[in-house]
């Protein structure tokens, strides 16, 4: 019996030295392979490095000024449309003060000929007289017509 045992710690020593070579190999491939994905990852995290930089680089020196250039023309934009409607609300007020001062002038302008009117009837009646009607314009000869300008029509602003 003493034998057999001795037959069986040598073939479990046998096969302990057996699975530790193999348990060896199998750490060296591990090693290997962690090795690979160890330089992988690292090349990996080069190249992000490298993205992030120059994403960086770009919005520092391309995309920073352009947007800077962009705020600076809307505040242009804010500025001039403001003037804009400063100017167009002052054109407005000088339209409606010319408007009050033609209708004002049309208004004297008919008073004066209802003066007239109004004083020549009385000059009549004082006179005894009959009132004198508006004689109209003669015709032009061909001649003071080639020489008068043609009138223009005034343009009266719209609001």
């Amino acid at each position: 019996m003493g034998q057999v045992i001795n037959a069986l710690i040598i073939v479990l020593l046998l096969v302990s030295i057996v699975a530790v070579l193999r348990l060896l190999q199998v750490m060296k491939r591990l090693e290997t392979t962690l090795d690979t994905t160890q330089k992988d990852v690292n090349k990996t995290l080069e190249q992000l490095n490298g993205v992030a930089a120059s994403t960086q680089k770009l919005m520092n020196d391309e995309l920073a000024p352009t947007l800077q250039v962009a705020r600076q023309t809307m505040e242009n934009v804010q500025v001039t449309t403001r003037a804009l409607a400063d100017v167009t609300q002052s054109a407005q007020r000088v339209t409606q003060k010319v408007e009050g001062m033609m209708e004002t002038t049309r208004l004297i302008s008919s008073s004066a000929g209802i003066a007239k009117g109004i004083f020549g009837g009385l000059r009549a009646l004082i006179t005894g007289s009959k009132p004198k009607s508006q004689a109209a314009p003669k015709p032009a000869t061909p001649k003071e017509t080639e020489a008068q300008p043609t009138p223009t029509k005034s343009l009266k602003s719209k609001q």
